[in-house]
């Protein structure tokens, strides 16, 4: 049987994820005021919408699903380099 791992609350933790999403969004404005398209993917959104808009060429897609993170799945043959 596998050791437990214990859990206990942090409050910093809290802290630190706002300034991360804080620190995204005036990184994000700073693109979009120098002009990239930006296409944000919400909760919704399904890998295919990513590899979608990457084929269509938009410079900065935000993947917003605070729930997970998009994981890295390859280069399609056909994909783009």
């Amino acid at each position: 049987m596998a050791a437990r791992i214990p859990h206990h609350h942090d409050p910093g933790v809290a802290i630190f994820e706002e300034r991360g999403f804080q620190h995204e969004a005036a990184y994000l404005a700073r693109l979009q005021d120098r002009g990239f398209e930006i296409l944000a993917i919400d909760d919704d959104g399904t890998p295919d919408d990513t590899e979608a808009a990457m084929r269509s060429g938009i410079p900065v897609i935000n993947w917003r699903d605070r729930r997970s993170s998009p994981r890295r799945q390859g280069n399609p043959d056909n994909a783009p380099a």
